[in-house]
């Protein structure tokens, strides 16, 4: 798959040490969510014009938060 979204790419979570503890049982649960702060993102200073969700031709235009776009102006990402 082109793009930033791979589905098949497997993604390693780096823990600092000092809060590996706070991971004790969670091999219990089934799934995670992971929430991060995306620093190394470029953000718009201004919201751009309705875009086309991964730039495709097929797909409506929509605006910047209906999409999956790293380019937002809060970098929080949510998997």
């Amino acid at each position: 798959m082109a793009g930033f979204l791979d589905p098949e790419r497997e993604t390693v979570l780096e823990i600092l040490p000092r809060w590996a503890d706070g991971l004790d049982g969670i091999e219990d649960f089934s799934h995670l969510l992971v929430t991060a702060w995306l620093d190394r993102t470029a953000r718009p200073r201004s919201l751009a014009e309705p875009m086309r969700p991964e730039g495709r031709e097929d797909a409506p235009a929509v605006g910047l938060f209906a999409t999956r776009s790293p380019r937002r102006p809060n970098p929080i990402g949510i998997a």
